[in-house]
């Protein structure tokens, strides 16, 4: 009987191990600099890319709705976010993919925040330098007004969900959470 507890811990571990290691991993970013991502925009804009099915970007959903739109700002929303409607009532606009678009190819996780201007990318990254909850202080608008007064910021690292299939496998063999 003793083995079967021991059994079940270990199995109840790793389980619970799959289904958080995408969390604690800082995943890389490169965008090809397109259109589809970018827009035509001359001006200095916030993009948050935000994916369906990762709690780390409902987090920064329920804080855009909270803070509501700045500027010149974007939502990029891959799959069906839950609470884009939403985000459309305080004043975002929002584009939707679909999870295996091609026009998204570099994104590897979810929540990303960009900033950019003439469709050159001047940051991409996270919104914190630890693991998004609903008590993180996001930095994205911290980091908007730097770039608006020409001082560069280091990328913060991109923790929440995968994006691609590859990192979906790699965390995710056992299809439990991807």
């Amino acid at each position: 009987m003793n083995y079967l507890v021991a059994l079940y811990i270990v199995v109840s571990l790793f389980a619970l191990g799959i289904l958080h290691a995408s969390h604690n991993y800082a995943y890389e970013f490169s965008l090809v600099e397109n259109d589809a991502i970018l827009g035509d925009q001359n001006s200095l804009t916030m993009t948050h890319i935000l994916g369906e099915g990762c709690g780390c970007s409902d987090f920064v959903a329920d804080y855009l709705l909270e803070r509501g739109p700045k500027n010149s700002e974007d939502i990029i929303a891959i799959g069906n976010i839950e609470k884009a409607d939403a985000l459309k009532k305080v004043g975002f606009s929002i584009k939707a993919y679909e999870k295996e678009d091609s026009d998204l190819r570099g994104i590897t996780g979810v929540p990303l925040f960009i900033v950019a201007k003439n469709k050159k990318v001047l940051y991409s990254g996270g919104y914190s330098d630890r693991m998004l909850t609903q008590h993180t202080k996001m930095k994205d608008i911290g980091i908007y007004n730097s770039i608006a007064k020409g001082i560069k910021q280091k990328s913060l690292p991109i923790f929440g969900c995968s994006n691609s299939k590859a990192l979906k496998n790699y965390f995710d063999p056992l299809g439990f959470k991807y």
